[in-house]
């Protein structure tokens, strides 16, 4: 078995022997301060068989045959899980608060996860992406401290700020940062999640190993048989149906195969998010239908009728004698004149026309 990561290199030999080689900075390879860089595969003693290696970004985690666990490197964070009276981490040191056999062990980058033979889970190191899986209370912890959960697990897997449990019974836990869907919640998750939570499409698997990159998860699994049948893997048909019909999405509720009212499942803030800005563009993106044809529009069938005169005016049923409407004339300054006016005027004018006779 052999870990590889960035700079630094182990491998194990089939005689528990542990080789070494890469940057040393801050004491990763477990060489000592004398060492910057060993080029060539070194030979690191611990006086044990090696039977498990892990390395984050800048430490090293080491299992031995007796069940002791040995960290060195970076101490920055907790992630060694040492006290803070060990100086001199460019050498391993050995973890001795982990009082029971330690069987594994994973690094993240700035967290360590230790797996006993008893099947109980140590965690120490950075948890504010909730890598830890001890809640929104302990975003960080230099002692190693044992996670409550009501299944044993069996094999643990960190990636860079999050971290995968297998239960015994094959079941698959995560928790941690959730970009990218790397904790396989079926939707692509934004918010970290502080305490592991069954991974519901795995129901009807046994998950075997799980494997966990810097944004992103790769696990073996196979079918859970019952009755000596193989049990259909009818979630992937739901999952189908729902990703057709997005807009049937709701929060789902975990189910948790192993009955911990502790593990819950949330919906995801950038799912919402991305549907509300699909649904904005989607009535932005609306235009006018194409027209199927080039000629202009269709003349008026009719034209406008015509004007016809107005009725002759009436007063109690009576055509009105136009001598009784009054006229109006107009001066030459546009001012108007009403029919009394205009008579004054008429009969001064016939009265200067005699005048001029006489």
């Amino acid at each position: 078995m052999a870990k590889i990561h960035k700079k630094q290199n182990r491998e194990i030999g089939t005689d528990g022997r542990v080789f070494v080689w890469g940057g040393n900075e801050d004491g990763k390879l477990g060489l000592g301060q004398e060492v910057e860089t060993a080029y060539d595969p070194t030979h690191l003693d611990l006086g044990s068989p090696v039977i498990y290696v892990a390395c984050g970004y800048y430490h090293t985690a080491l299992v031995t045959d007796d069940g002791k666990l040995y960290t060195m490197g970076e101490i920055d964070g907790g992630k060694l899980g040492l006290s803070d009276d060990i100086l001199n981490t460019h050498i391993p040191q050995h973890v001795d608060s982990i009082a029971e056999p330690v069987k594994s062990v994973a690094c993240g980058s700035t967290h360590t996860v230790a797996l006993t033979e008893s099947g109980d889970c140590y965690v120490f190191g950075d948890g504010e992406s909730g890598q830890l899986g001890l809640g929104t209370d302990v975003l960080a912890t230099t002692k190693p401290t044992r996670l409550d959960l009501p299944f044993k697990v069996a094999q643990v897997s960190c990636g860079q700020n999050f971290t995968a449990l297998i239960s015994e019974k094959g079941q698959l836990y995560t928790c941690g940062d959730g970009r990218h869907g790397k904790l396989a919640h079926g939707n692509d998750q934004f918010s970290n999640h502080f305490r592991p939570f069954h991974c519901k499409r795995f129901s009807k698997f046994i998950v075997n190993k799980a494997a966990c990159g810097g944004c992103h998860m790769i696990v073996s699994a196979q079918p859970r048989v019952e009755n000596g049948e193989v049990e259909s893997d009818g979630e992937a048909d739901e999952m189908k149906a729902a990703n057709d019909n997005t807009s049937a999405l709701e929060p789902e509720m975990s189910v948790d195969a192993e009955a911990s009212p502790g593990l819950h499942r949330t919906l995801s803030a950038r799912e919402k998010r991305r549907n509300e800005v699909q649904q904005a563009f989607s009535t932005l993106n609306q235009t006018l239908p194409v027209l199927k044809s080039n000629k202009g529009l269709p003349a008026l069938s009719a034209t406008m009728p015509a004007l016809k005169s107005p009725p002759e005016l009436k007063e109690n049923g009576h055509a009105l004698n136009r001598s009784m409407v009054p006229s109006i004339g107009r001066l030459p300054n546009g001012q108007t004149l009403s029919g009394d006016d205009v008579d004054e005027d008429e009969e001064e004018s016939e009265e200067e026309e005699k005048g001029k006779k006489k």
